[in-house]
């Protein structure tokens, strides 16, 4: 967002809450927000929605992407991948419940486990787990550079060079 913030700042300004209180909100940025940036807001409107947005689960990113490309068959197939739901359940899993299985767990992936199992991984399983993973972000990459490229080139303007 930062490299190109006109229609992605709009799409994500529309997508706030107008209610909503704060530095930043549908309606307003505070002057003190502002003055942060220097009164340049070009190339900071990404760091400054950035906290509007929660990448840190599949929900979370999938609403993100929705704000910004509503309609795309592509971004949806890469959150409707099982695995990919499994992989942050399973993160989960681990990083709050210590690897025991939680009736959330059991929803969420259809495990017959036993609540309070501790959870185990095969070889096999990471490997799958992985792969998932590195697919949907290359995916999500990829499709942002190429978003990103024929927009670009729509306006017949160069990509900014990177040093």
């Amino acid at each position: 967002m930062n490299e190109y913030p006109l229609p992605l700042a709009q799409a994500a300004f529309g997508s706030l809450d107008p209610q909503e209180t704060g530095e930043l909100t549908g309606k307003q940025i505070s002057l003190g927000l502002a003055a942060r940036c220097g009164f340049d807001l070009r190339h900071s409107l990404g760091t400054l929605l950035k906290p509007k947005f929660d990448f840190t689960s599949v929900t979370g990113i999938q609403k993100a992407y929705k704000v910004f490309i509503p309609a795309d068959d592509f971004i949806r197939k890469i959150f409707a991948d099982p695995l990919v739901s499994e992989l942050e359940a399973t993160r989960h899993l681990i990083v709050h419940r210590a690897s025991k299985v939680d009736e959330e767990y059991k929803k969420r992936t259809g495990s017959d486990l036993q609540i309070g199992t501790l959870l185990t991984f095969t070889q096999e399983k990471t490997a799958t787990f992985a792969r998932a993973g590195q697919s949907a972000g290359i995916g999500l990459l990829a499709f942002v550079n190429d978003w990103l490229v024929a927009k670009l080139k729509a306006e017949d303007k160069p990509p900014a060079s990177r040093s």
